[in-house]
């Protein structure tokens, strides 16, 4: 049933995207025919409309088509970061509470050792065999005595 939703909902947003654009080439379409037919006929300074006034009106019609499409997409872009989020933490709860409280800082910057430990409130012992559990689970890696999440985790959190 969510995919369904989700599904419809990516074909709303494509459709109204869609519909948005056509309406706004139609609109510079028929301007510039409108233009053109004056121009040709000789008649540009007994037109209804000066020229540079549709120049400044088509300008402003693309700014506010452009913030239309920026808004719908990144509204879908902002969902959607908010459930990595939320999906980010649930992941988070499988882990122990010690192990979770290093990946979370670990999250943050790489650190040291000794900075988990005074930063998490955990013995320099406890944090080196933490430490050692979540290398051998592929969580972290350590380089030049710091202790780095894996690349892939971060971009996943």
């Amino acid at each position: 049933m969510k995919r369904s939703d989700e599904s419809s909902n990516i074909f709303r947003n494509v459709l109204l995207i869609t519909s948005v654009l056509a309406l706004f080439l139609f609109i510079v379409a028929f301007s510039v025919f409108y233009i053109s037919d004056h121009i040709d006929h000789g008649a540009t300074c007994n037109s209804p409309i000066p020229i540079p006034v549709i120049g400044i009106l088509l300008a402003s019609l693309g700014f506010f088509i452009g913030t239309i499409v920026y808004y719908i997409l990144s509204t879908k872009f902002i969902e959607e970061k908010k459930q990595t989020v939320k999906n980010a933490e649930l992941t988070l709860q499988f882990l122990p509470s010690d192990e979770r409280k290093i990946v979370k800082l670990l999250l943050k910057e790489d650190l040291t050792q000794a900075k988990i430990a005074k930063s998490t409130g955990l013995t320099r012992v406890k944090v080196h065999r933490v430490i050692k559990r979540l290398q051998e689970k592929g969580v972290v890696t350590s380089k030049e005595s710091k202790i780095n999440l894996k690349e892939e985790l971060k971009e996943l959190f």
